[in-house]
């Protein structure tokens, strides 16, 4: 039986074996489950408790190190979780031994950018380079257009102007199209209607207001010449 301390703060074992009970209950719903753990992300956030605090990262760290090595050491299969924890584990101790050999932290850190950088620049063109998918009403062409309209709308030259008249011509095909106008396509692109519409009215009125002012000034400039 809980004691009236125990029934009465969260800062007792107790509390916290139940509440874990409840999070990790999968009879419970997940919705719920996840709306009970926000509140333990936000005591933890405002309070400074986080994977960061002295008396809770080394028995976090040791847990998950220990976890880690007694998972399979895969980096294909079916596996996956021990597959992300291997990669992690391994970049944190070969920081840990780069650093121990006089390295900085923001060396490393660097170095791995740019081998990150280097790898989604690789990774980027090769998608650009792939070849067009047959298939016009697949997602795979759907991405592949994308892809180069919106390389195209970044760039200038024979390519931005292309892009230009292919974005007008899709977009008066699809005003044509009786199959086009339905709500479900008015609902997605209203946002985006809306606020280009707002955009381009504020952009206007400031430039009236300038121009306004322009004229105003010359005309004040004027009269102080004829004066």
């Amino acid at each position: 039986m809980a004691t009236k301390r125990q029934a009465t703060t969260l800062a007792h074992a107790s509390a916290a074996a139940r509440f874990h009970r409840l999070i990790t209950d999968e009879t419970q719903p997940a919705e719920a489950r996840h709306d009970l753990l926000e509140w333990f992300d936000q005591m933890c956030n405002h309070t400074e408790v986080n994977l960061e605090h002295p008396a809770f990262f080394p028995k976090a760290f040791l847990m998950a190190a220990k976890t880690t090595e007694e998972m399979p050491r895969k980096k294909r299969g079916k596996n996956l979780d021990a597959a992300w924890a291997w990669q992690a584990y391994d970049a944190i101790q070969k920081t840990l031994k780069r650093t121990q050999a006089g390295e900085s932290l923001a060396a490393i850190y660097a170095e791995r950018e740019a081998a990150r950088s280097a790898r989604q620049a690789a990774r980027e063109a090769e998608n650009l380079n792939a070849p067009e998918p047959e298939d016009t009403t697949s997602d795979e062409w759907r991405y592949w257009k994308l892809r180069r309209l919106e390389r195209a709308f970044d760039g200038d030259g024979a390519a931005y102007t292309e892009a230009w008249a292919e974005f007008t011509a899709l977009l008066k095909g699809l005003m044509s199209d009786e199959g086009f106008w339905h709500t479900g396509n008015a609902k997605a692109l209203l946002p985006h209607l809306i606020i280009a519409r707002q955009e381009i009215d504020r952009t206007r009125a400031f430039e009236k207001r300038q121009s306004a002012a322009a004229k105003d000034t010359a005309t004040r400039r004027k009269k102080a010449g004829a004066a």
